[in-house]
């Protein structure tokens, strides 16, 4: 195993001057071939490069792109888990796994959960099968109003860590202002574990779905 690993890190540090080559090139190439304006149909076609070559890389440069915010995400969820204090190696390897998973059901990324995660590790205690519908009612709410995953899953996660400064999402969702005072009432009364589970199941009634719903529309 210590081999593998060890491996793994020696073609990780052999690769990346490679890949900052080839992105300072693909950049250099973008340039050039936008300088040319019109004329780079032809030019290219006498050079007998082809169309094809050229989208590759862009692909390529596309590719770098995910791969490096990717890392940003972890990066960020490895801190804020760190600073929560809820932070193990086994841990932190079953919320990227799982980021996988939710990714290839709607139409967000892999490192897009992660971020997202790294605003749902803020609220208190909860539990796994909460967290697992708080990432997907993140998902939705930010389908829903064309938000970023990361803006829904802040103003959930505030909403769900207190359930009394929940207004702006009560507002949003049209949530009943006498349940939103019930909610904050639970929450005043010592119960903020039951009015935690209220509001996420009111926020799933309102939007759920909406996510894998846009996903499977998505020709």
């Amino acid at each position: 195993m210590a081999d593998v690993v060890e491996y793994i890190m020696n073609l990780k540090d052999n690769l990346s001057p490679a890949i900052e080559g080839a992105t300072s090139h693909v950049k250099k190439m973008e340039s050039a071939f936008g300088d040319l304006g019109e004329k780079a149909n032809h030019i290219v076609e006498a050079m007998g490069i082809s169309f094809a070559v050229f989208k590759g890389f862009e692909t390529i440069k596309e590719g770098i792109e995910k791969v490096e915010e990717f890392h940003k995400a972890e990066a960020a969820l490895s801190n804020t888990m760190k600073n929560m204090g809820t932070y193990s190696e086994e841990s932190f390897e079953k919320i990227v796994k799982g980021a996988a998973g939710l990714s290839q059901k709607v139409g967000f990324s892999k490192a897009q959960f992660i971020g997202l995660q790294s605003q749902l590790q803020l609220v208190g205690n909860i539990g796994e099968n909460e967290m697992n519908r708080l990432q997907k009612v993140s998902a939705d709410y930010a389908t829903k109003f064309g938000m970023d995953l990361e803006s829904a899953g802040n103003t959930l996660a505030k909403a769900i860590n207190n359930p009394e400064l929940a207004r702006r999402l009560g507002m949003q969702l049209k949530i009943d202002p006498a349940v939103m005072e019930h909610v904050q009432k639970l929450a005043k009364s010592g119960k903020e574990a039951e009015a935690r589970m209220e509001l996420l199941s009111i926020a799933e009634q309102k939007v759920g779905g909406a996510a894998e719903a846009a996903f499977n529309a998505d020709p």
